[in-house]
């Protein structure tokens, strides 16, 4: 090659070879790729973290061998869309929903304490003569928290309680489905039966919130929403009330807390809402069509409420 078309291509060589893409540093990390993912030793620390957290002494390559099936499970889910499957979405999202609640709204609400003003308050705000008790024998189904238990996991047994559908109930308390979602072993099995109970706070063994649900319920088998209580959710139906009497001014003054407190919760969960608005912008697009939800029956869903002719 002549010297001079040398010093011509060498300059376009180097800067092709300048050009050239560098290779990105290899993860020092990555121990495995399992079809799109990647098991780094962070993942097996935080794994192998958790189970020695339970009293367990794993082998970490036992863990990562636990992790490499656990992904290919995962990678074999997403390439048959299950990923987004309505009911999979949604059991995220209320996983990541009771997650932010157990972050910022159940700190609050476990510190939430009264005042005497604000008792007066509550006692003031009812606006009716002093509460009366007597006897009330209710029907109840249970689920049992402790504080150990995690917000998904209490969203999980209040939603137990949530499904139920009170056009399947029986004529009188719960019957059968006592046994299948209550853990009162006392009255499971007796279709949620507890017996006469005495609705006055200071002799009741009832819980707080069963008892004062209690008194809002005016028909027999009138069944309450879901209830959070000290240490489990309830649903209560109202089987029979017998004839009450006045309250002593301790009574009525333990239920005027009682409903303070409650007022203080409701006052934190919406303060809690309102910091979330403020936080996510909400954006409306464009009005809602309510025939792209529910579509006009066609003839061919309707059908002939009378039998043909033979």
């Amino acid at each position: 090659m002549k010297p001079t078309l040398l010093l011509v291509l060498l300059p376009a060589v180097l800067l092709a070879v300048g050009c050239q893409p560098s290779r990105p540093e290899p993860d020092a990390t990555a121990l495995v790729q399992v079809g799109g993912s990647v098991v780094r030793v962070t993942d097996v620390r935080t794994e192998w973290q958790r189970r020695a957290s339970r009293g367990e002494a794993p082998d970490p390559e036992v863990v990562l061998q636990d992790l490499v099936e656990r992904r290919r499970l995962l990678e074999r889910a997403r390439q048959l869309g299950l990923d987004q499957d309505p009911e999979v979405t949604r059991a995220w999202e209320n996983a990541l929903v009771a997650k932010l609640k157990e972050r910022e709204l159940e700190p609050q609400l476990r510190d939430a304490s009264v005042s005497e003003a604000e008792i007066q308050s509550a006692a003031a705000r009812s606006g009716t003569p002093a509460p009366r008790f007597g006897e009330v024998r209710l029907a109840v189904l249970r689920q049992e928290f402790s504080p150990k238990t995690s917000a998904t996991r209490r969203e999980q047994l209040r939603a137990r309680l949530e499904q139920i559908d009170p056009l399947k109930l029986p004529a009188e308390g719960f019957g059968a489905l006592a046994a299948e979602l209550s853990d009162d072993q006392e009255s499971r099995y007796q279709g949620g039966d507890m017996g006469w109970q005495l609705e006055d706070p200071e002799k009741s063994s009832l819980d707080p919130a069963v008892l004062q649900a209690a008194a809002q319920l005016r028909e027999p088998n009138e069944l309450s929403p879901v209830l959070e209580g000290r240490d489990a959710f309830y649903r209560i139906r109202l089987l029979e009330r017998r004839a009450s009497r006045q309250l002593s001014p301790k009574a009525a003054l333990a239920l005027a807390q009682h409903r303070a407190v409650q007022h203080k919760r409701s006052d934190l969960e919406r303060g809690f809402r309102e910091t979330v608005a403020a936080a996510v912008p909400v954006i409306p697009l464009r009005p809602l069509d309510p025939s792209e939800i529910t579509p006009p029956l066609s003839a061919a869903t309707i059908r002939d409420p009378l039998p043909a002719n033979p």
